[in-house]
């Protein structure tokens, strides 16, 4: 997992060798992430706010 500006935010399942780009639901500048699966993942904005994934990226939920 890696983030960054614009809502930016990319996967990988073959240990980097290739790097998926993610659906994100905000152009909102990324400043950390912490995968803890393959699908599962929690970004934090660089507003405050916190969203997690559990499948994969495809969808987010906004929290904290």
């Amino acid at each position: 997992w890696l983030v960054g500006t614009g809502g930016t935010v990319l996967r990988t399942i073959d240990s980097g060798r290739t790097w998926q780009r993610l659906p994100f639901p905000e152009i909102v500048d990324l400043n950390a992430v912490a995968g803890s699966t393959a699908l599962a993942a929690t970004v934090d904005a660089a507003d405050g706010r916190r969203f997690g994934t559990t499948d994969g990226g495809q969808t987010w939920t906004a929290g904290r």
